[in-house]
């Protein structure tokens, strides 16, 4: 009978792993899900005892990461174990023992003292943390080809941000900054740990964000695929027209043949971007549909997604002024400047720069 128990009870459990494999492998913490991006990174560092969760079994995800938290994961991940003395910070020992260990050098004391140590980590403070605690290969490639931020960070950081990022421990943001002044959460600090401790976890850069921002453009067009023409001449402009009749044909563009269009997308490669100096040019009809002002509005969002709206008006406003006015504008931290083109057809011109 006990057998028997035994052998339905084993089958019953093996079925429901088959239907529920969440429910079986359940989170170690109440408020991490298995769909939580950082679920696996979370679930690993807190099964090597190197994270651990608040009393009520929470781990809080989104909490901000402090310096003493972030210092005390990346020992533990090279499997120190420290004690402070009582009535010490509980810090004190970790703090000590990475000062000795050269995981911190004496350039760190400005912010790694017991005054500070419990303020938010900066993700350039992090990335020299990460850099100096496992072992890097450096590359030998132009980061400036990858984020747009890089000269903003101080020098004693550069190398560090410059290796975390090639390397895929620290990654950037979507609008190819770096953002070396932000903070981490909790959940993205042990993505970083996870990434540090594991060649097979890093996410180093595919792509420049230059071929990026065309692969962007191209998926952004590619449902509107009758409406727009690639100019193969160049390889870089997008023209559309909501009447695709009016479409130019390639043998227009290469003839350099004269055409209508309601807007046109120009990504810049990075070899346009050093000789004319913007990464981005729009150029719109200001008298294009609504139809057509919608989905311009729509790209315009990708690249700066809070004040997009405004972008066209102000174009065409500036025309408004008269077709010699240059208007200048800064826009979710993009240089824009506003022209126009002479002609049968004056259009409005966007020169966009980061």
């Amino acid at each position: 009978m006990k057998k028997r128990f035994l052998k339905s009870f084993t089958a019953l459990i093996v079925a429901a792993m088959m239907i529920f494999p969440s429910a079986i492998f359940a989170a170690t913490f109440s408020d991490v899900q298995a769909s939580d991006w950082y679920f696996k990174s979370v679930e690993k560092l807190a099964s090597q005892k190197i994270i651990g969760g608040y009393n009520d079994n929470s781990f809080r995800p989104q909490n901000t990461v402090t310096r003493a938290e972030f210092l005390k994961m990346v020992m533990a991940s090279l499997e120190y174990s420290e004690q402070s003395k009582y009535g010490e910070h509980w810090v004190t020992a970790w703090l000590d023992k990475a000062y000795t260990k050269e995981l911190l050098d004496e350039g760190d004391r400005k912010f790694f003292n017991l005054d500070s140590i419990d303020q938010p980590i900066t993700r350039r403070e992090m990335a020299k943390l990460a850099v100096r605690s496992t072992r890097i290969i450096p590359v030998d490639r132009d980061i400036n080809s990858y984020i747009t931020d890089f000269d903003t960070i101080e020098s004693e950081y550069k190398e560090f941000v410059k290796d975390a990022f090639f390397e895929g421990i620290i990654t950037g943001y979507p609008d190819n900054t770096f953002m070396p002044y932000n903070t981490l959460t909790r959940a993205e600090a042990s993505v970083v740990i996870d990434r540090i401790l594991s060649t097979d976890s890093r996410k180093p850069p595919s792509q420049t964000m230059y071929d990026k921002r065309f692969t962007e453009t191209r998926n952004f067009v590619q449902p509107y695929a009758k409406n727009f023409v690639l100019n193969e001449s160049t390889g870089t402009g997008f023209i559309y027209n909501s009447d695709f009749s009016n479409n130019p044909s390639q043998e227009t563009l290469s003839k350099g043949k004269p055409y209508t269009y309601d807007f046109m997308i120009d990504v810049m490669t990075e070899s346009l971007k050093n000789t004319r100096g913007y990464d981005y040019m729009i150029s719109f009809d200001p008298d294009m549909s609504d139809e057509s002002k919608t989905l311009l509005n729509e790209y315009l969002k990708t690249i700066m997604p809070y004040n997009y709206s405004g972008v066209i008006d102000m174009g065409i406003e500036n025309m408004n002024a008269g077709t010699d006015s240059i208007k200048n504008a800064d826009v979710d931290g993009w240089k824009l400047r506003f022209s126009n083109s002479t002609g049968e057809n004056p259009v409005v011109m966007i020169q966009i720069t980061r």
